[in-house]
């Protein structure tokens, strides 16, 4: 065989390898993460929202008759998007949990997150506390302990807001994440989420590793 040949292979295969560990990593581990199914198969529902569903751009959602009820469901990406009623400022908060167990690789670092919009006619305040808006996983919640107002009002796309953090699996080889989500005070708020994930992170050695060795055959090439 050729060099010039041989190094034709190797830039095929690592070009064919940096395409899977992107993938591989680029992954979501989560199903029906932006219920593109149309429902909540593939999760487990929970929580104590007064409504609760799935439905496309436009459905009206029926609920607390209240300024803060929305008049249409706001979707992210895709066709669908989840959504709920929910209040914080009294005893019981309501919210609703969203639950998914998946397998992971034992000592791999994680970005776990979702989109969550306002479909209300008004702005409104949120925690990020065990016992109103937190991600789990395991059992720990991630999400920085803020009290504030919520940046989000609006019905388009660009309107959703992102919660998210990271995850460090240790010793773990599954995970059980759950996505505790609530808004508003004392009314009734109506709140869209979508496009969930929880995906793999690569080490910035393996992605410098696979860069130099693509720059290596690369040259390689240029010189024969």
């Amino acid at each position: 065989m050729s060099r010039l040949r041989a190094v034709k292979l190797m830039l095929v295969a690592a070009i064919i390898f940096s395409v899977f560990i992107t993938h591989a990593f680029a992954s979501n581990l989560l199903l029906n993460p932006g219920f593109e199914k149309g429902s909540f198969a593939d999760w487990t529902v929970g929580g104590n929202s007064i409504n609760t569903g799935v439905d496309g751009d436009g459905v009206v959602i029926a609920g607390d008759e209240d300024p803060f009820t929305p008049s249409h469901v706001n979707v992210r990406s895709g066709r669908y998007a989840g959504y709920c009623v929910v209040q914080n400022g009294y005893d019981p908060v309501e919210r609703i949990l969203l639950e998914q167990t998946v397998s992971v690789v034992a000592n791999t670092k994680y970005s776990v997150g979702f989109w969550l919009g306002n479909d209300s006619q008004n702005g409104f305040g949120y925690r990020l506390d065990d016992t109103h808006m937190q991600i789990f996983v395991n059992g720990v919640g991630l999400l920085n302990l803020i009290h504030g107002s919520f940046p989000v009002l609006g019905s388009t796309p660009a309107d959703f807001f992102e919660f998210s953090s990271e995850w460090e699996s240790g010793s773990a080889t599954s995970a059980t994440v759950v996505f505790a989500i609530n808004g508003s005070g004392t009314s009734r708020a109506g709140l869209p989420f979508d496009d969930f994930y929880l995906s793999a992170v690569p080490e910035p050695g393996t992605i410098t590793l696979l860069v130099c060795g693509l720059l290596s055959l690369l040259c390689l090439r240029r010189r024969r």
